[in-house]
Formats: C-alpha cells, sequence, structure tokens
C-alpha cells in the first residue's frame, strides 16, 4: 500500500466512515447526502476564492497559504488604486481653487509625486 494509500484510508477511518457507513456498511443515502453537501461546500469555496483573490484563484484545493497571500496581494492593489484615485480627485479640488499659477503648479507637483509613491506600492 502506498503512502498515499495510507493516507486516504487513513482520513476515511478517522472522518468518514462514521458518516457514511451504517453496521459496518456504506450507506448509500448517508453517502449521498455528504456528497451533496461536500459539492455545496466545493461551490463556494471556489466563489469564495475567486471573490477575495480578484479571479486569480478558483480552485477549491488551493492550498489556504496561497489563497490568503493572494487575497492580501488582491485587497492592498485594490486599496493603493483606491487611494490613487482619491488623490486624483483631491488634487483636482485643489487646483480649482487656486488661482495663482505659480502655487498651482507646486500643488499638481505635490499631488502627482504622492500618486506616484503610491503606485510605487500597489504592483
Amino acid at each position: 500500500m502506498s503512502e498515499y494509500e495510507k493516507t486516504y484510508m487513513q482520513t476515511y477511518e478517522d472522518f468518514w466512515k462514521e458518516l457514511v457507513e451504517t453496521d459496518g456498511k456504506l450507506d448509500l443515502d448517508k453517502v449521498a447526502r455528504e456528497l451533496s453537501d461536500y459539492c455545496v461546500i466545493l461551490n463556494n469555496v471556489s466563489e469564495v476564492y475567486c471573490h477575495v483573490t480578484g479571479s486569480r484563484i478558483s480552485k477549491p484545493n488551493t492550498s489556504a497559504g496561497a489563497v490568503i497571500a493572494e487575497a492580501d496581494d488582491y485587497s492592498t492593489k485594490m486599496m493603493h488604486e483606491e487611494v490613487v484615485e482619491e488623490l486624483n480627485s483631491i488634487k483636482q479640488q485643489a487646483c480649482d481653487l487656486v488661482d495663482d499659477k505659480q502655487a498651482l503648479k507646486q500643488v499638481e507637483e505635490f499631488f502627482d509625486k504622492q500618486i506616484e509613491e503610491s503606485r510605487k506600492y500597489a504592483f
């Protein structure tokens, strides 16, 4: 028996056996119910993975560490994009309020620098 066979058989013994057997025999109704529940979980996990990773991951058997890392990267990118958008909005508002051409140039340069700095962290 291979190591893989030992592992999945141990999983069966430790987890599934009590759920799908009646009097030491497989109970088809119990198996069908467990498989139905498992199908719901697989579909939901795929949907959640897609959502939290920006559609970068959808496979339910992806390791938790990979999903977490990708979700962190995606949320950081989204946050930085929002910061850039907000800085552009503030810059436009500030420029609308400034009449002096030299002061306007300084305001634009300041915000352009902030936007550029923020973009460095987004990717």
